[in-house]
């Protein structure tokens, strides 16, 4: 069986590597995995600047990047999942007409050294929590398999450090990372160029991510229950749009 995997998603070709049985779930039902997410980028002005923080494997960085020409800037701090998001990269260099920036670092309200908590270890798993061993959606710690250092910068310090096009679209998916995240944009927030806000906030501390935007002018737009691949829903846990 090859590792590598072609798919058609609404339209938009996309190579993936599939080393193991995660990553090939993850490209054979890369269409039910967040259906609003791609309904919010078949939305977008070719060329959007989108910038995607959780970026993971790259899944929706790429179909941003292929299918409505989004100039792409992708954070995602796991080593394993940041190989294989530069491994897809290179498989789709040839479909791209502007290359993913895609950075090794997580974002935080502050700059410094943090530790991602792996639950399972591999590329393409979940549960990769910084600074903490806690899951998002119910609380509850548990025993890492592994725990890897990382370098932790605020979003509108990078921005200025590495010059990179201010975005239009944020996406932010980072396993409860979400407040720090915000709190460390607030330069970005407040600048008229962003538009449009996709989130994954968990009933645990959604009212406090949604002040953050709404004291920056964005208003609740959509809210979808995340979508459990073995069948239902995530519970209390829901993706959220927000736009100003």
């Amino acid at each position: 069986m090859s590792d590598v995997l072609d798919i058609a998603a609404r339209g938009a070709n996309i190579r993936f590597h599939v080393g193991n049985g995660r990553l090939r779930v993850w490209a054979e039902r890369y269409e039910e995995i967040e259906p609003e997410l791609l309904d919010l980028v078949d939305a977008l002005p070719e060329g959007t600047v989108l910038y995607d923080v959780g970026a993971s494997i790259g899944l929706f960085s790429l179909y941003a990047a292929i299918q409505r020409g989004c100039r792409v800037v992708a954070f995602e701090p796991e080593a394993q999942n940041y190989a294989t998001l530069e491994l897809n990269h290179f498989l789709n260099r040839d479909r791209l007409k502007t290359p993913l920036t895609a950075l090794n670092v997580a974002l935080s309200d502050e700059a410094g050294l943090g530790a991602i908590h792996t639950r399972v270890y591999g590329a393409g798993e979940h549960g990769k929590i910084l600074d903490q061993a806690i899951t998002q959606d119910t609380k509850e710690r548990f025993d890492p398999a592994h725990v890897q250092s990382v370098l932790k910068y605020r979003l509108d310090d990078l921005i200025d450090l590495c010059r990179l096009p201010p975005p239009q679209v944020l996406k932010v998916d980072v396993d409860g990372a979400e407040a720090a995240v915000l709190l460390g944009a607030a330069k970005t927030l407040r600048a008229p160029s962003l538009h449009t806000v996709f989130i994954e906030l968990s009933d645990h501390s959604a009212s406090d991510e949604a002040a953050v935007l709404e004291a920056h002018g964005f208003r609740p737009a959509e809210k979808h229950p995340v979508v459990r691949l073995r069948g239902g829903h995530y519970p209390g846990l829901f993706n959220c749009v927000f736009r100003r």
